[in-house]
């Protein structure tokens, strides 16, 4: 496959060239000073070869990471519900890392282009958060990923080598009774004839800001107490029931053709209506601190958690697909668990006779004559009341329950295999 050919160049310099020739593939070729040299480059590309890495590097080298986010950006980057957000992150690794070639890039040389930014002014707090920063990475993985798996541009994925900056636990702000009066009162007050309709929806559904203003007349189903929130965030369609205060906001709205929008604006029907300014003047006037839109969706699954809803319910009311988005309401079940538990107790639990729990009973042999209802020494009254409540179970080995025509490893049969429970229940 390798073959050495040594030249003699002018100057009585002498060099060996190594060409190596694969089927259905261009020749490679490389010139070195010693034959060691040229021996181990042709065995290392070789081996290369053979492992399917060798072309792909070769590839790496001819193009840069500007070409191939531009690439991704073109052909890729369209389809992305987050296009423009996704955009503006690869934007920024085109200008500090474009002009590198694939492959120089490597996974400290990202690592302290993410640590570079984190000092860069962002949000309010003076830097960027490391959740941000994850994305950041998350953005330039996609590209090479696609680099990697389809044009076949790079031998390995140098972000999988990043690791995960640990992110805070997810918001859970909510209202209380208090503030949510309040909100509501300064919403209905609100000039925006829309916000209060809104944010009733939001508490009542736990739906996201977009999904609700995208809502169409031909997602209300009003006969059968039902919204379809068809563009949603992870792109998949989502019902959810409509509860008596929001069918009655909803019946406030003046019907529209099924594609009109619920909630237009009133310049651009086409468009939804603008709500920041006039939710920020709400939230003001209701004296709230540290409220976000995006706080009425937890404020709603933690109503449903603190009225009994399961991490299930709350996530599939929600359009959550995994439940970890749904622990951080965990918390305010425990009441409601400690509920179901203190009933369960009540019925099945309580203890009349404690000593019941403790009562030996002699173990009778396998011959020994018991009588036909297999309670050897009980009379019906301890049969019932046993420490186990409504629910009466003997305190008895079941291993002790012998019949008489049984074998010794043979099942029940005669009168103590026919005893009937319901008799057991109501016998005093």
């Amino acid at each position: 496959m390798a073959t050495i050919e040594k030249r003699n160049r002018r100057g009585s310099q002498t060099v060996y060239r190594v060409k190596i020739r694969v089927r259905g593939q261009p020749a490679r070729s490389a010139t070195f000073k010693s034959v060691a040299e040229a021996k181990q480059w042709a065995l290392q590309t070789e081996a290369d070869i053979q492992r399917g890495r060798y072309f792909r590097h070769a590839e790496a080298e001819r193009h840069t990471l500007a070409e191939a986010i531009d690439r991704y950006v073109t052909s890729a980057l369209p389809a992305l519900r987050s296009r423009r957000l996704v955009g503006s992150q690869l934007a920024w690794w085109r200008k500090h890392l474009g002009a590198l070639r694939l492959s120089d890039l490597t996974a400290a040389e990202i690592v302290r282009q993410r640590d570079a930014l984190r000092a860069e002014p962002g949000n309010r707090r003076g830097r960027i958060a490391d959740a941000t920063l994850n994305r950041y990475v998350a953005a330039l993985s996609m590209v090479l990923n696609k680099a990697y798996r389809e044009w076949e541009w790079l031998d390995q994925v140098p972000t999988v080598r990043v690791m995960r900056l640990k992110e805070p636990r997810g918001r859970t702000r909510s209202l209380n009774e208090t503030e949510r009066q309040a909100l509501l009162l300064a919403c209905r007050a609100s000039r925006n004839p829309h916000l209060y309709v809104i944010v009733v929806l939001a508490l009542s559904t736990g739906a996201r800001r977009m999904e609700i203003l995208r809502l169409r007349w031909a997602d209300v189903d009003l006969a059968r107490k039902r919204l379809v929130f068809r563009d949603t965030k992870n792109g998949e369609q989502r019902a959810a029931p409509i509860s008596a205060p929001a069918r009655a906001v909803l019946e406030s709205l003046p019907a529209g053709d099924p594609d009109a929008l619920l909630f237009p604006s009133p310049r651009r029907p086409d468009q939804p209506v603008a709500l920041q300014c006039a939710w920020e003047t709400a939230v003001a006037k209701a004296g709230l601190q540290n409220f976000r839109f995006h706080d009425l969706r937890h404020t709603a699954a933690s109503y449903l958690a603190m009225s009994g809803a399961t991490t299930g319910d709350i996530a599939a009311l929600l359009g959550h697909k995994s439940l970890a988005m749904v622990a951080r309401y965990q918390h305010l079940t425990a009441s409601h668990t400690g509920t179901v538990a203190e009933r369960m107790a009540a019925q099945f639990l309580i203890v009349e006779d404690p000593s019941l729990y403790t009562a030996s009973f002699p173990r009778p042999s396998r011959r020994e004559e018991i009588p036909a209802d297999g309670y050897r020494g009980l009379t019906a009254g301890e049969r019932l009341h046993n420490g186990f409540g409504e629910v009466h179970t003997p305190v008895i080995d079941l291993q002790t329950r012998i019949a008489p025509e049984a074998g010794a490893y043979g099942e029940f049969t005669g009168a103590a295999a026919e005893i009937d429970i319901g008799e057991l229940l109501t016998e005093e």
